[in-house]
């Protein structure tokens, strides 16, 4: 065991009584980095703060601490309407800006704002006052100098968090020009890497939505909103191998889906090629917990219409991860949510789990989510079926198979659900657009993990 010996006159000093601030090991370090540049000489706190009674504007995006990728710098957003802000919705974060979470900085919560949005109270947002670019500050806080850095300044043990005040002597190497140079120009490449991937899971969309839309050519789909009065026979209810007495469920709308299915004979059953199908578990506030074992757990929050956000699974303790094992997720699972407080909030949001699987060993789902698995299915056909449920057409087939005043969606009732077959060209170019996705994401790793290893040899 090492121990430091600290003058009294350094704690009242530095107004700090933790140990890990005075680790002498970590003290040193950045005494010996070579000509270092101290934060504050080269970068400024933003203060911009968001009224929503002053804002001009209908709706915002509104970027969370678990909206950002730690691993990439890539974040999402979500819509809020401005009038139901929530109340952690205070900092305006214009173009350009640098923000990093300020609960556990040492995690990577680093990211470069591509276009204006509101963030969290949980983030500090910083832009360049001197010759060192953005982008260099934004590999800075993704290194494991700062990691190491900015831990020795944390405070608390629950949350451990930095202020603003904490980054005003962190110590930055002196890069070469030439490197800075190579930032400058390689950071951005990883949100243009970004907006391809996006702008091909739009064309993807698209082409199924077109096929749908084609499919189903003559079905008035917004006859659903209209009243639907069917007359039937209470023997042939009873006999029906649906075994549904719900009205809902044989409105004139999905009567007319089922007529028009039969009459194609081009579909076929979730079950005849999805056979792994089920709900996850849900954990009591005692195997819920703030340490961080390496569990964690998917639930409804991290489902949004951008995508899943895989960084807001929650921990959970060993001894629950170990009793739901079963419900451990895979590459490539669909995610429904199941049960809500209100039946139009069941399938509306699609999301499908897309991280490496090595991401994947420790996590799984809790109660209200659905998930369905692939297994060996060709990735085509997988991402036809995601693609499908989160169409209009397949919202609607899934709000179908939802049972009871309290709205329940059961796995049985999902394997029921009819698909329109898709033909093997659109098969094809949802395969091959994936492999392009799949190739930027590789190439946004590669870029930064490059940069950072180079990063190091500064120190």
């Amino acid at each position: 065991m090492n121990f430091n010996i600290v003058k009294l006159s350094d704690l009242i000093d530095k107004k700090r009584m933790d140990s890990e601030y005075f680790y002498a090991e970590l003290i040193n370090e950045e005494k010996s980095i070579k000509e270092g540049k101290l934060f504050e000489d080269y970068f400024k706190v933003l203060g911009d703060k968001f009224d929503k009674n002053k804002y001009d504007k209908d709706t915002f995006n509104y970027l969370e601490i678990s909206g950002i990728d730690v691993y990439s710098g890539n974040y999402v957003t979500d819509i809020h309407k401005t009038d139901l802000a929530p109340s952690r919705a205070t900092k305006l974060a214009k173009l350009g800006a640098v923000v990093v979470s300020s609960v556990r900085p040492y995690r990577s919560g680093v990211a470069i704002i591509q276009k204006e949005c509101v963030c969290s109270s949980g983030f500090i947002l910083f832009e360049p006052t001197g010759d060192i670019s953005k982008e260099e500050l934004f590999l800075y806080l993704k290194s494991d100098l700062f990691k190491r850095q900015i831990s020795r300044r944390t405070r608390a043990t629950m949350y451990p968090a930095v202020d603003e005040i904490d980054f005003k002597d962190l110590v930055l190497p002196n890069l070469d020009y030439s490197f800075s140079q190579e930032i400058k120009t390689k950071i951005p490449n990883i949100y243009s890497l970004e907006e391809k991937k996006l702008k091909i899971e739009d064309e993807t969309k698209e082409a199924v939505n077109l096929f749908l839309t084609n499919y189903f050519k003559g079905l008035d789909i917004d006859s659903i909103k209209n009243l639907s009065i069917s007359k039937i026979d209470i023997s042939t209810l009873f006999q029906d191998k649906e075994n549904r007495i719900d009205s809902e469920f044989y409105h004139k709308f999905y009567l007319s889906m089922e007529e028009l299915f039969l009459k194609s004979g081009n579909f076929f059953y979730l079950k005849d090629y999805f056979q792994t199908i089920f709900k996850g578990n849900t954990p009591s506030k005692k195997e819920q917990t703030e340490s961080n074992y390496g569990y964690s757990i998917i639930k409804a929050n991290a489902l949004s219409d951008a995508g899943l956000n895989f960084f807001k699974r929650e921990p959970i303790t060993e001894d629950f991860y170990k009793k739901s094992i079963s419900k451990l997720t895979q590459h490539l699972d669909i995610l429904i949510l199941s049960d809500a407080h209100s039946q139009d909030h069941i399938g509306k949001k699609i999301n499908i789990i897309t991280e490496d699987e090595s991401l994947l060993e420790s996590v799984i789902t809790s109660g209200e989510l659905i998930t369905i698995r692939g297994g060996k299915l060709s990735n085509g056909l997988i991402l036809y079926l995601y693609f499908f449920l989160g169409s209009r057409y397949g919202y609607l087939s899934i709000q179908r198979q939802v049972r009871g005043i309290t709205s329940h969606l059961y796995p049985n009732d999902v394997l029921e659900i009819k698909i329109p077959e898709p033909d093997k060209q659109l098969l094809s170019t949802i395969e091959q657009n994936f492999k392009i996705i799949n190739k930027l994401d590789k190439e946004k790793k590669q870029i930064l993990k490059k940069l950072l290893d180079k990063y190091d040899e500064f120190i």
